[in-house]
């Protein structure tokens, strides 16, 4: 058993795969990737390229034109093993044992000493090892380097030396070329020590340059993260406007990536504790008191960010024992911003600061400031939802739907400035008065396209949009039944040509024509199609019904009849269903992984698309589906 938990605990960050959806976020790199360098002409890739915002998250670099340092070696062990998931296991090893390396290396030069070095290589490890439910492997792939690069950086500004430059080079750039977010983390990880060093050791550094550098790096993730957006206006815009309370806000946001997947929480894990551990108390470098209650802070914030995918889901016990803490958000934020506090006090100094409020007037004015500061942060930084329904608001089209019955998606288009233009909305009434709650902060349609992208297959956004490079008509036909089998009733066009000029400039393009030029045409081709209908029109939006549209729950195989279907919660879906000798009934289900029922005897099977729930023989029941959250999620189960 434990071989077996180990195991999993390890190739944990594989738990993010989401069944066969091959071109989301953890795939999307490999894959495209991959295709890129077998179908290339010319048998090299150009080291070309620009910015793009990604589907899967984030701005990243040279993506469509160059390797990341992790597809390269990915792919060469596919080459050699000729197997895509033992190459996957092997890279992880051989990341995790890079890891644990480099931070035995950057340990012992910065505590003196090869024991406190292992010391510092196990609890650095351990807190990527309970922060490694990642989306994209590339973090995994890029964080075993950043041990490395402030090693190399520490000595190029102490020693100076051609070796340490040249190190330092390619720390930086292999850094540059893996993840976006890991080059801000370690552009500020890399200011932190510049300043401590200068200031606080009073360390000579070779390189004046490097007094200049480490201001530039202290302020370069605010324009990485706000600049990128500012330039783009694609995800990390309405992300910035939707996590902070108020869009003045935004340039707070450099301290963190934006909290909207769970490998957030390892840079959560990872940025504080490298400030806990990056030095201890000056200046004898003995752990203290306050450095062992700084790993006790740590471990209890990586416990509490471990969700979803990690290991050990803390969060999970929590809510059990305390279920109101599942509903209450401001005390997660504010344990966190705690938690940096005390990071930063240890990167400064423990015994820096008692001398320095040794007065207790000095201390009785500090002590306001950092609590005001704390409430300030969390109340403005990191602001998710609230978990109140707002009201619906004046959208006549919006209106029209929330009175329609059963349980539905809706598709809209155009849904975002970038290529997330596809957009599936759960079943009406939760989820539309959160999609109308975001309508209110800012164009509705750059909002959800990241939150709901998953929700949707790649097949509906391929026919509706067809050939990528040509304008050539839908085919509405399959268009149709596929949403259906998406639970798709609905397709609501915003037909405002005003609204495309406004948000949309005449150089952006979507596959090489502009938006409405494209809305256009899958308006057209729904109103010839014989199995789609014009239900609604307005100034601004035509909606078309599915006339395939079999219901939120459907017989596939045998005969029978869905009485009723209830969604109490997004979590749990109850059934009504009468079958003569069996049947299975298929529910537009296609987010969650780890659906469970209410019987032994009824098999619940995840695909793609949709659940489907087995009922072996005849009679009625009442079948009671419900998501369960998994402390840990066995990589077995992608295996197929």
């Amino acid at each position: 058993m434990v071989a077996v938990y180990l195991r999993n605990v390890l190739f944990s960050p594989l738990n993010a795969i989401p069944s066969r959806h091959l071109a989301s976020d953890l795939w999307g790199d490999i894959y495209f990737a991959y295709e890129k360098l077998t179908v290339m002409r010319g048998g090299f890739i150009p080291l070309v390229g620009w910015w793009v915002p990604r589907g899967g998250g984030y701005p990243s670099v040279l993506v469509d034109t160059l390797l990341s340092p992790s597809q390269s070696a990915l792919i060469a062990l596919y080459a050699v093993l000729g197997n895509w998931f033992l190459a996957l296991k092997v890279l992880i090893v051989m990341c995790w044992v890079l890891l644990a390396f480099t931070s035995y290396l950057y340990g012992r030069k910065v505590f003196d000493g090869w024991d406190r070095g292992l010391i510092f290589a196990v609890a650095f490890t351990f807190t990527a090892f309970m922060g490694s439910q990642l989306e994209h492997l590339n973090i995994l792939f890029t964080v075993w380097v950043i041990p490395l690069a402030l090693i190399a950086w520490e000595n190029l500004a102490v020693k100076g030396g051609k070796k340490w430059f040249l190190l330092s080079v390619v720390t930086v750039f292999y850094v540059f070329l893996s993840d976006w977010y890991s080059l801000m983390f370690l552009m500020f990880f890399l200011a932190v020590r510049m300043v401590y060093l200068r200031f606080t050791l009073k360390a000579t550094l070779k390189t004046p340059f490097l007094a200049f550098i480490s201001v530039f790096m202290l302020a370069l993730p605010i324009f990485l993260n706000d600049g990128a957006a500012i330039c783009y206006r694609a995800r990390p815009l309405w992300e910035a406007m939707m996590y902070t309370s108020d869009p003045n806000f935004l340039w707070l946001r450099f301290k963190l990536p934006p909290w909207t997947g769970e490998f957030t929480y390892l840079y959560m894990g990872l940025s504080v504790s490298f400030l806990a551990w990056i030095a201890p108390p000056i200046p004898d470098r003995k752990f203290s008191r306050e450095a062992s209650f700084m790993m006790l802070v740590a471990l209890l914030a990586l416990l509490y960010g471990s969700c979803h995918y990690a290991p050990f889901n803390f969060h999970a016990l929590v809510t059990k024992f305390f279920p109101f803490t599942s509903f209450i958000r401001v005390p997660t934020r504010a344990f966190f911003w705690l938690y940096f506090a005390f990071a930063f006090c240890s990167v400064i100094g423990y015994r820096i600061l008692r001398e320095y409020f040794a007065k207790p007037k000095k201390l009785k004015k500090f002590l306001p400031f950092i609590v005001a500061t704390i409430i300030f942060l969390d109340l403005t930084v990191g602001f998710e939802p609230s978990t109140v329904q707002p009201p619906i608001n004046s959208c006549e089209a919006y209106n029209w739907i929330a009175n329609q019955e059963g349980f539905f998606r809706i598709v809209e288009i155009p849904s975002a400035h970038d290529w997330n233009c596809l957009v599936s909305l759960h079943a009406k009434h939760e989820t539309l008065n959160h999609v109308v709650w975001m309508y209110q902060m800012f164009p509705p349609t750059v909002g959800f396209a990241k939150l709901y992208w998953d929700f949707v297959a790649p097949e509906i956004y391929t026919l509706l949009y067809g050939n990528y490079t040509e304008l050539q008509p839908v085919n509405t036909s399959n268009l149709a039944e596929e949403s259906a089998m998406l639970g798709v009733k609905y397709v609501l066009i915003r037909f405002d040509k005003d609204f495309h000029e406004k948000y949309f400039n005449g150089e952006e393009r979507l596959f090489g024509f502009p938006p409405w030029e494209r809305t256009v045409q899958i308006t057209e081709n729904l109103k010839k199609s014989g199995d789609w209908r014009l239900v609604y029109r307005d100034k601004d939006f035509l909606i078309f019904e599915n006339l395939r549209f079999k219901g939120y729950a459907y017989i596939v195989k045998g005969e029978g009849k869905v009485l009723s279907v209830e969604k109490p919660n997004p979590n749990t879906i109850n059934l009504a269903v009468e079958t003569s000798k069996g049947c299975t009934v298929a529910l537009c289900e296609n987010w969650f992984p780890t659906w469970r029922s209410n019987n032994a005897m009824f098999k619940v099977t995840r695909h793609s698309q949709f659940l489907a729930v087995e009922i072996p023989r005849g009679g009625l029941y009442a079948v009671k589906l419900q998501y369960v959250q998994p402390s840990n999620i066995y990589f077995e189960r992608w295996k197929s």
